[in-house]
C-alpha cells in the first residue's frame, strides 16, 4: 500500500504564498498557463488503469521541448531515512481553472527512481489515482510526463541517494535539477523524529514545523529556477536524541539563581555597613583628642591665673 504523501499542511501553503509574492521576491509573477491537451504517447494508455496498484508503464525517453505542457508551482520534499535511502516527493499543481485533462511534467532528480506517479485527490494516500507516465529527457534534464484527468495536482514518488552514516552521524547531498519550466519551486527537508544537531544548506527560513509523528519539516526559501539550473541541498543530523531537561529542572535553576542573587545582596549590605562604621571611628577619636587638648589648655590657664592673683610681694 502506498503511504508516502507530501506534507500538504505546510509546504503547499508556502508555495502558494510565495507565488503570490513573487514580484516582491524578485521572481517573475506566476501566470496561469494555457491548458495544452496532448495525446498520450503510443507506448502508454491515455487513461488511468482500473487498478490503482498496477505498475505504471514507462516509455523510452525522447527529447521534446521543456515548455510544451501546463506548468505550475513545484514542491519538492526531501525525506531521508527511508530504509537507508532518501525519498523525493515532487508535486506540481496547475491552476484550478485549467480544463482537464491536461498534461504536466514533473522533475525527476538525477540518481533517483520513480516508484509511483499519479494525481492527488485530497483524501487518504491510498485513494490517490495512479497514472501511467513517460520519462523524458528534455533540454533542462529528466522529467516525468503524465496526464491529469481528475485532479489539478500531480505527484511522483522517487527513491534513491543512500544516506551516509558514520557512528550516529547521518549526511546526504542531493543535486536538484530544474528540468521543467515553473514560476516557483519550493524545496523542503523532512527530518526523522528524535534526531539532533540538524544542519541543512541552503539555510532553511524560520523555525521547523513538527508533525504528530515527531518529524520536523525545514523549508528553504522558494526560488524561481530556470530550466537546467541546479540547487545542491545538503543534510546532516545526529541520531542521538536531543537532551530534554528533567521535569522541574528549569524551576530549580530559577530558584538557585534567586538564592545566589540574595546571597550577593546580603554580602553587599554587610560590606557597606562595615565601611560606614570604619569610616566614622577616626573622626570620633579626633574629637576626643581635641577635647582633651582644650581641657589641658584651660587647666593651664587657670593655674596661671591663680598664680597671678596672689603675687609674692616682698617690700622688705
Amino acid at each position: 500500500m502506498r503511504t508516502r504523501r507530501l506534507w500538504t499542511s505546510t509546504v503547499l501553503g508556502l508555495v502558494v504564498a510565495a507565488t503570490l509574492a513573487a514580484p516582491a521576491l524578485g521572481a517573475p509573477a506566476a501566470t496561469t498557463a494555457k491548458p495544452v491537451v496532448t495525446a498520450a504517447p503510443k507506448s502508454v494508455t491515455a487513461t488511468a488503469p482500473k487498478s490503482v496498484t498496477a505498475t505504471a508503464p514507462k516509455s523510452v525517453s525522447t527529447s521534446v521541448p521543456v515548455d510544451a505542457s501546463a506548468g505550475g508551482p513545484i514542491d519538492v520534499q526531501i525525506w531521508p531515512g527511508q530504509g537507508g535511502k532518501t525519498a523525493i516527493i515532487t508535486v506540481v499543481e496547475v491552476d484550478a481553472a485549467t480544463k482537464l485533462p491536461v498534461t504536466v511534467r514533473i522533475p525527476v532528480v538525477p540518481g533517483s527512481t520513480v516508484e509511483w506517479a499519479g494525481q492527488i485527490l485530497g483524501g487518504a494516500a491510498d485513494s490517490d489515482l495512479q497514472l501511467p507516465y513517460t520519462l523524458v529527457q528534455g533540454r533542462g534534464g529528466q522529467f516525468a510526463e503524465l496526464t491529469l484527468t481528475t485532479s489539478h495536482r500531480g505527484q511522483i514518488d522517487a527513491i534513491g541517494f543512500p544516506v551516509e552514516m558514520s557512528g550516529d552521524k547521518v549526511s546526504l547531498a542531493i543535486d536538484y535539477v530544474q528540468s521543467v519550466s515553473s514560476p516557483l519551486t519550493a524545496i523542503s527537508v523532512r527530518v526523522p523524529a528524535n534526531v539532533s544537531q540538524v544542519k541543512i544548506t541552503p539555510k532553511p527560513s524560520g523555525d521547523p514545523i513538527e508533525n504528530v509523528d515527531g518529524e520536523s519539516l525545514y523549508a528553504i526559501d522558494p526560488s524561481s529556477y530556470k530550466p537546467g539550473e541546479k540547487q545542491l541541498v545538503t543534510v546532516f543530523y545526529s541520531t542521538v536524541p536531543p537532551v530534554e531537561p528533567a521535569p522541574g529542572a528549569q524551576l530549580n535553576q530559577v530558584l538557585i539563581g534567586l538564592a545566589i542573587a540574595l546571597a550577593i545582596a546580603v554580602v553587599v549590605v554587610i560590606v557597606l555597613i562595615q565601611r560606614q562604621r570604619s569610616g566614622g571611628q577616626p573622626s570620633e577619636e579626633l574629637d576626643d583628642v581635641d577635647e582633651s587638648e582644650a581641657d589641658a589648655s584651660v587647666q593651664d590657664g587657670r593655674s596661671a591665673g591663680e598664680d597671678g592673683d596672689e603675687p609674692d610681694l616682698d617690700f622688705d
